[in-house]
Protein backbone atom coordinates (compact mmCIF):
# COMPACT_ATOMS: atom_id res chain seq x y z
CA UNK A 1 0.00 0.00 0.00
CA UNK A 2 1.78 3.11 -1.16
CA UNK A 3 0.86 6.06 1.29
CA UNK A 4 1.66 9.79 0.80
CA UNK A 5 2.75 12.59 3.91
CA UNK A 6 1.48 16.24 4.04
CA UNK A 7 2.87 17.95 6.70
CA UNK A 8 4.71 21.08 7.84
CA UNK A 9 6.00 19.64 10.33
CA UNK A 10 9.74 17.87 9.56
CA UNK A 11 9.26 16.00 12.89
CA UNK A 12 5.78 14.67 12.74
CA UNK A 13 6.72 13.45 8.92
CA UNK A 14 9.81 11.71 10.16
CA UNK A 15 7.71 9.97 12.99
CA UNK A 16 5.29 9.05 10.43
CA UNK A 17 7.64 7.63 8.07
CA UNK A 18 9.61 5.86 10.89
CA UNK A 19 6.18 4.13 12.02
CA UNK A 20 5.08 3.24 8.78
CA UNK A 21 7.62 1.65 7.43
CA UNK A 22 9.42 0.25 10.46
CA UNK A 23 6.06 -1.61 11.22
CA UNK A 24 5.72 -2.48 7.36
CA UNK A 25 2.08 -0.61 7.48
CA UNK A 26 3.16 0.82 3.86
CA UNK A 27 5.49 2.03 1.83
CA UNK A 28 5.83 5.88 2.20
CA UNK A 29 5.95 6.98 -1.83
CA UNK A 30 6.52 10.81 -1.22
CA UNK A 31 6.38 13.55 1.32
CA UNK A 32 5.77 17.10 1.35
CA UNK A 33 5.67 20.13 3.51
CA UNK A 34 2.62 21.26 1.72
CA UNK A 35 -0.31 21.19 -0.12
CA UNK A 36 0.66 22.98 -3.19
CA UNK A 37 3.61 20.70 -3.42
CA UNK A 38 1.52 17.85 -2.99
CA UNK A 39 -0.95 18.66 -5.36
CA UNK A 40 1.83 18.51 -8.08
CA UNK A 41 3.03 15.47 -7.10
CA UNK A 42 0.29 13.16 -6.07
CA UNK A 43 -1.13 12.35 -9.79
CA UNK A 44 2.28 10.84 -10.85
CA UNK A 45 2.50 8.68 -7.92
CA UNK A 46 -0.80 7.69 -7.55
CA UNK A 47 -0.87 6.75 -3.79
CA UNK A 48 -3.23 4.26 -2.13
CA UNK A 49 -3.67 6.55 0.27
CA UNK A 50 -2.78 9.85 1.83
CA UNK A 51 -2.04 11.17 4.98
CA UNK A 52 -2.31 14.56 5.66
CA UNK A 53 -2.44 17.64 8.16
CA UNK A 54 -5.69 19.72 7.61
CA UNK A 55 -4.11 23.30 8.25
CA UNK A 56 -6.24 26.53 9.69
CA UNK A 57 -7.33 28.48 7.46
CA UNK A 58 -8.78 25.03 5.77
CA UNK A 59 -10.29 26.38 2.13
CA UNK A 60 -7.21 26.42 -0.07
CA UNK A 61 -6.83 22.76 1.13
CA UNK A 62 -9.96 21.26 0.73
CA UNK A 63 -10.05 22.59 -3.09
CA UNK A 64 -6.21 20.78 -2.98
CA UNK A 65 -8.57 17.60 -1.91
CA UNK A 66 -11.54 18.29 -4.74
CA UNK A 67 -8.32 18.36 -7.41
CA UNK A 68 -7.11 15.24 -5.80
CA UNK A 69 -10.07 13.54 -5.51
CA UNK A 70 -10.43 14.19 -9.24
CA UNK A 71 -7.40 13.02 -10.58
CA UNK A 72 -7.56 9.65 -8.19
CA UNK A 73 -11.05 9.03 -6.78
CA UNK A 74 -9.49 5.42 -5.48
CA UNK A 75 -7.29 7.41 -2.81
CA UNK A 76 -8.18 7.37 0.44
CA UNK A 77 -7.57 10.95 2.14
CA UNK A 78 -6.95 10.35 5.83
CA UNK A 79 -6.85 14.22 7.70
CA UNK A 80 -5.15 14.93 11.12
CA UNK A 81 -6.95 18.30 12.20
CA UNK A 82 -7.26 20.85 15.27
CA UNK A 83 -10.84 21.71 14.20
CA UNK A 84 -13.40 20.54 16.00
CA UNK A 85 -16.31 22.50 14.73
CA UNK A 86 -19.10 20.56 12.61
CA UNK A 87 -18.88 23.06 10.02
CA UNK A 88 -14.93 22.33 8.99
CA UNK A 89 -15.57 18.17 9.41
CA UNK A 90 -18.71 18.59 7.12
CA UNK A 91 -16.40 20.79 4.23
CA UNK A 92 -13.48 18.02 4.92
CA UNK A 93 -15.89 15.00 3.97
CA UNK A 94 -17.28 16.68 1.19
CA UNK A 95 -14.29 17.62 -0.67
CA UNK A 96 -13.26 14.19 -0.66
CA UNK A 97 -11.60 12.99 2.62
CA UNK A 98 -12.25 9.49 3.98
CA UNK A 99 -11.38 9.96 7.33
CA UNK A 100 -11.31 12.71 9.83
CA UNK A 101 -8.69 12.53 13.28
CA UNK A 102 -8.92 14.85 15.57
CA UNK A 103 -5.38 16.33 16.61
CA UNK A 104 -3.24 15.56 19.09
CA UNK A 105 -3.60 12.00 17.48
CA UNK A 106 -1.27 9.56 18.92
CA UNK A 107 0.69 6.73 16.78
CA UNK A 108 -1.59 3.83 17.45
CA UNK A 109 -4.88 5.28 16.60
CA UNK A 110 -2.90 6.37 13.19
CA UNK A 111 -1.74 2.79 13.08
CA UNK A 112 -4.81 0.97 13.48
CA UNK A 113 -6.36 3.27 11.13
CA UNK A 114 -3.73 2.36 8.43
CA UNK A 115 -4.10 -1.36 8.86
CA UNK A 116 -8.13 -0.74 8.63
CA UNK A 117 -7.51 0.91 5.17
CA UNK A 118 -4.58 -2.12 4.31
CA UNK A 119 -7.37 -4.52 4.83
CA UNK A 120 -10.20 -2.62 2.60
CA UNK A 121 -7.31 -1.79 -0.12
CA UNK A 122 -7.12 -5.55 -0.16
CA UNK A 123 -10.96 -6.57 -0.36
CA UNK A 124 -11.43 -4.34 -2.57
CA UNK A 125 -8.85 -5.78 -4.66
CA UNK A 126 -9.79 -9.52 -4.14
CA UNK A 127 -13.63 -8.57 -5.05
CA UNK A 128 -12.26 -6.82 -8.11
CA UNK A 129 -10.22 -10.35 -9.98
CA UNK A 130 -12.92 -12.22 -8.28
CA UNK A 131 -15.80 -9.88 -10.90
CA UNK A 132 -13.28 -9.60 -13.51
CA UNK A 133 -13.08 -13.99 -13.36
CA UNK A 134 -8.95 -14.00 -12.98
CA UNK A 135 -9.85 -16.06 -9.61
CA UNK A 136 -11.07 -19.57 -9.38
CA UNK A 137 -14.02 -19.89 -7.12
CA UNK A 138 -13.39 -21.37 -3.77
CA UNK A 139 -15.47 -24.27 -2.12
CA UNK A 140 -15.87 -23.08 1.41
CA UNK A 141 -17.97 -26.75 2.20
CA UNK A 142 -15.06 -29.17 1.46
CA UNK A 143 -15.95 -32.87 1.05
CA UNK A 144 -18.57 -32.65 3.19
CA UNK A 145 -20.15 -29.45 1.86
CA UNK A 146 -20.44 -31.63 -1.09
CA UNK A 147 -21.54 -34.96 0.53
CA UNK A 148 -25.14 -33.98 0.76
CA UNK A 149 -25.55 -35.47 4.10
CA UNK A 150 -27.47 -33.26 6.41
CA UNK A 151 -26.07 -30.73 9.08
CA UNK A 152 -25.74 -32.55 12.86
CA UNK A 153 -28.94 -30.96 15.19
CA UNK A 154 -25.51 -29.63 17.47
CA UNK A 155 -23.67 -28.01 14.38
CA UNK A 156 -27.26 -26.17 13.25
CA UNK A 157 -27.60 -24.86 16.31
CA UNK A 158 -24.28 -23.38 16.82
CA UNK A 159 -24.58 -21.72 13.46
CA UNK A 160 -27.91 -20.35 14.04
CA UNK A 161 -26.79 -18.97 17.43
CA UNK A 162 -23.45 -17.52 15.73
CA UNK A 163 -26.22 -15.59 13.09
CA UNK A 164 -28.48 -14.08 15.56
CA UNK A 165 -25.16 -12.88 16.89
CA UNK A 166 -24.13 -11.35 13.95
CA UNK A 167 -27.62 -9.55 13.60
CA UNK A 168 -27.29 -8.57 16.56
CA UNK A 169 -23.64 -6.86 16.27
CA UNK A 170 -25.25 -4.92 12.63
CA UNK A 171 -28.06 -3.77 15.02
CA UNK A 172 -30.98 -5.46 12.84
CA UNK A 173 -31.75 -8.26 15.27
CA UNK A 174 -35.32 -6.87 16.24
CA UNK A 175 -36.14 -6.01 12.82
CA UNK A 176 -39.13 -8.43 11.18
CA UNK A 177 -37.21 -9.48 8.58
CA UNK A 178 -34.45 -10.78 10.49
CA UNK A 179 -36.77 -13.49 11.19
CA UNK A 180 -37.06 -14.64 7.41
CA UNK A 181 -32.96 -14.06 7.24
CA UNK A 182 -32.16 -17.25 10.30
CA UNK A 183 -35.21 -19.36 8.71
CA UNK A 184 -33.54 -18.58 5.25
CA UNK A 185 -29.99 -19.29 6.23
CA UNK A 186 -30.72 -22.48 8.58
CA UNK A 187 -32.52 -24.37 5.46
CA UNK A 188 -29.41 -23.41 3.60
CA UNK A 189 -27.28 -24.95 6.44
CA UNK A 190 -29.59 -27.92 6.97
CA UNK A 191 -29.59 -28.71 3.72
CA UNK A 192 -25.85 -27.81 2.47
CA UNK A 193 -27.08 -25.63 -0.23
CA UNK A 194 -25.44 -22.59 -2.18
CA UNK A 195 -27.44 -19.69 -3.30
CA UNK A 196 -26.00 -20.93 -6.97
CA UNK A 197 -28.15 -23.87 -6.13
CA UNK A 198 -31.55 -21.90 -5.54
CA UNK A 199 -33.87 -19.01 -5.79
CA UNK A 200 -34.89 -16.91 -2.85
CA UNK A 201 -38.38 -17.40 -4.23
CA UNK A 202 -37.62 -21.23 -4.30
CA UNK A 203 -36.38 -21.28 -1.01
CA UNK A 204 -40.03 -19.57 0.28
CA UNK A 205 -41.84 -22.00 -1.90
CA UNK A 206 -40.66 -24.69 0.12
CA UNK A 207 -40.82 -23.49 3.09
CA UNK A 208 -44.28 -21.96 2.00
CA UNK A 209 -43.85 -18.21 2.55
CA UNK A 210 -44.53 -15.50 0.18
CA UNK A 211 -41.64 -14.26 -1.41
CA UNK A 212 -42.29 -10.90 -2.44
CA UNK A 213 -43.37 -10.58 1.09
CA UNK A 214 -40.51 -11.89 2.57
CA UNK A 215 -37.68 -9.86 0.11
CA UNK A 216 -39.14 -6.90 1.39
CA UNK A 217 -38.51 -7.84 4.68
CA UNK A 218 -35.33 -9.46 4.39
CA UNK A 219 -33.98 -5.70 2.09
CA UNK A 220 -35.58 -3.57 5.05
CA UNK A 221 -33.50 -5.13 7.91
CA UNK A 222 -30.38 -5.46 5.35
CA UNK A 223 -30.63 -1.62 4.59
CA UNK A 224 -31.00 -1.29 8.37
CA UNK A 225 -27.80 -2.93 8.71
CA UNK A 226 -25.60 -1.26 6.01
CA UNK A 227 -26.73 2.35 7.60
CA UNK A 228 -25.61 0.86 10.97
CA UNK A 229 -22.30 -0.17 9.80
CA UNK A 230 -21.78 3.06 7.52
CA UNK A 231 -22.26 4.98 10.82
CA UNK A 232 -19.91 2.62 12.65
CA UNK A 233 -17.28 2.81 10.01
CA UNK A 234 -17.58 6.98 9.65
CA UNK A 235 -17.27 7.39 13.58
CA UNK A 236 -14.01 4.58 13.53
CA UNK A 237 -12.58 2.86 10.02
CA UNK A 238 -10.86 0.74 12.65
CA UNK A 239 -14.18 -0.59 14.27
CA UNK A 240 -14.16 -4.32 14.48
CA UNK A 241 -17.63 -4.40 13.15
CA UNK A 242 -17.44 -2.74 10.74
CA UNK A 243 -13.86 -4.05 9.47
CA UNK A 244 -15.70 -7.61 9.92
CA UNK A 245 -18.90 -7.52 7.91
CA UNK A 246 -19.14 -4.47 5.94
CA UNK A 247 -17.16 -5.87 3.19
CA UNK A 248 -18.55 -9.56 3.55
CA UNK A 249 -22.04 -8.78 3.61
CA UNK A 250 -22.24 -5.99 1.16
CA UNK A 251 -20.02 -4.44 -1.54
CA UNK A 252 -17.59 -1.67 -0.91
CA UNK A 253 -18.91 0.60 -3.54
CA UNK A 254 -22.49 0.76 -2.12
CA UNK A 255 -21.00 0.87 1.63
CA UNK A 256 -19.47 3.83 0.32
CA UNK A 257 -22.37 5.44 -1.30
CA UNK A 258 -24.29 4.47 2.06
CA UNK A 259 -21.26 6.84 3.90
CA UNK A 260 -21.48 9.30 1.28
CA UNK A 261 -25.18 9.36 1.80
CA UNK A 262 -24.89 10.22 6.00
CA UNK A 263 -22.14 12.72 5.28
CA UNK A 264 -24.53 14.69 2.88
CA UNK A 265 -22.38 14.07 -0.36
CA UNK A 266 -24.91 11.55 -1.82
CA UNK A 267 -29.19 11.88 -2.31
CA UNK A 268 -29.23 7.77 -2.24
CA UNK A 269 -28.58 5.55 0.20
CA UNK A 270 -26.67 2.10 -0.66
CA UNK A 271 -27.95 -0.12 -2.62
CA UNK A 272 -28.86 -4.20 -0.80
CA UNK A 273 -27.89 -6.87 -2.89
CA UNK A 274 -29.89 -9.78 -0.89
CA UNK A 275 -28.11 -12.63 -2.13
CA UNK A 276 -24.85 -11.11 -1.48
CA UNK A 277 -26.38 -10.46 1.84
CA UNK A 278 -27.70 -13.53 2.41
CA UNK A 279 -24.37 -15.60 0.89
CA UNK A 280 -22.08 -13.70 3.52
CA UNK A 281 -24.17 -14.64 6.35
CA UNK A 282 -24.08 -18.04 5.13
CA UNK A 283 -20.30 -18.43 5.02
CA UNK A 284 -19.78 -16.90 8.55
CA UNK A 285 -21.99 -19.16 9.86
CA UNK A 286 -20.06 -22.01 8.14
CA UNK A 287 -16.41 -20.80 8.82
CA UNK A 288 -17.14 -20.89 12.77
Amino acid sequence: MKIYLIDCDSYSRRELTRMIEGEELGEVAGVSAGWDDACRRIPGIRPDVILADLPLPELKVITCICRIKEALPAASIIMLSQAHDMETVQRAYKGGAELLLHKPVNMAEIRNTLRSMEMVKNMQWILKQARSGVMGTTDLGGEAGRSGEPGSAVSLSLSVRHLKEILQEIGILNEAGSKDIIRIVSHMIEQELEFGDITIRELCTRMKQNSKSVEQRIRRAASEGMYNLALRGLDDYADPVFNEFAGRLYSFEQMKKEMNYIRGKSEKHGNVRIRNFLGGLLDCCREM
